[in-house]
């Protein structure tokens, strides 16, 4: 094999993607490591657990009896700074031993001006490929083609006009509507209508899906770009999340009474609840004791009331005691 072959196929051992979410990249991995899988495992790791000895020991390192070995890397963009130097330098002459999958959640584009340390070298290594959707419609359509689902004319519209050009929202939504499509194999107007809320702001969805997760950052960041939506009601908001925290408490009620969450359904919380909300919460739930969700709720009432008493600043406001809620 001439050295110019050899390159291409150590190259071709080699993938880095980046999108603006990590649900972006769908099932590209698996795709990329199938050529490879029956000879060896996969070590798939986060670039905020991978530090340089660990690096160095992968790539100088394999199986007795595995040929290669693989590695998925999610996260990319956590690494460190000696790690992700490191990752650099041997991507200059990559071992033929090491087949490699990288996920950065961001901007690796041409374009971008947000490209720090060592990846401004190493995308010139290795050339990214943008797992971005090009558009709300082929990203909603893929998912649902994906799992077989069809969706209306209607709730395709009523879901782009929602997301807007905040593409990074649509995959937590499409996430509870294939859920909630298993059985009908079909997605209406009206789901994506309960799903959304009628008239609510896709800005106010992302807030109150960042603090259920109880994601400190996210939390911040979604209070940056609701500041500047227009649409969004932090009454509105303060309402829709007192709904959410009552419907925890009911839960936690149901299982005093001995009745596993497991086995809850949603008729048993609320007559009107959809079982895709309830799977919402359910994902959750652990993450909130009892105490914690009725300190929520008690303050929320505060908040509700100082709002309306006091509307200056009131994202500032709401920032601030989502953030001490996480941290008492």
């Amino acid at each position: 094999m001439r050295k110019s072959e050899e390159k291409k196929e150590a190259r071709t051992k080699i993938k880095i993607v980046y999108a603006s979410n990590e649900n972006f990249f769908g099932n590209e991995a698996e795709l990329f490591f199938e050529r490879w899988k029956e000879e060896s495992e996969i070590t798939k790791i986060f670039g905020n657990e991978l530090d340089r000895p660990t690096l160095i020991n992968f790539f100088q390192s394999k199986g007795i009896f595995e040929p290669v070995s693989l590695l998925h890397l999610k996260n990319g963009e956590k690494l460190d700074k000696e790690t992700a130097e490191k990752l650099c330098e041997f991507l200059k002459k990559p071992p033929d031993t090491v087949v490699l999958f990288i996920e950065y959640v961001g901007d690796l584009s041409e374009r971008s001006k947000n490209i720090k340390g060592a990846w401004k070298e190493i995308i010139t290594q290795v050339k990214p490929e943008n797992m971005n959707p090009h558009s709300a419609k082929s990203y909603i359509l893929k998912r649902t083609n994906e799992k077989g689902i069809e969706i209306s004319d209607g709730a395709l519209l009523e879901l782009e006009s929602w997301a807007g050009r905040d593409l990074y929202l649509l995959p937590s939504a499409m996430d509870i509507l294939c859920l909630a499509a298993q059985e009908s194999k079909q997605i209406s107007e009206k789901d994506v209508s309960d799903l959304l809320g009628t008239g609510e702001s896709a800005t106010i969805f992302e807030l109150q899906d960042k603090f259920l997760s109880k994601d400190e950052s996210g939390i911040s960041e979604a209070i940056r770009k609701i500041e500047n939506d227009a649409s969004a009601s932090p009454i509105t908001f303060v309402s829709n999340l007192s709904r959410e925290m009552t419907l925890f408490a009911k839960i936690y009620s149901l299982q005093k009474k001995g009745l596993s969450i497991d086995y809850i359904k949603p008729e048993d919380v609320d007559k009107d609840l959809q079982f895709f909300k309830l799977k919402k919460i359910k994902d959750n739930f652990s993450k909130w004791n009892e105490k914690q969700v009725l300190n929520v709720l008690s303050k929320l009432a505060v908040i509700d009331r100082a709002i309306k008493g006091d509307p200056v600043e009131p994202w500032t406001s709401i920032e601030l005691n989502l953030l001490q809620f996480l941290r008492k």
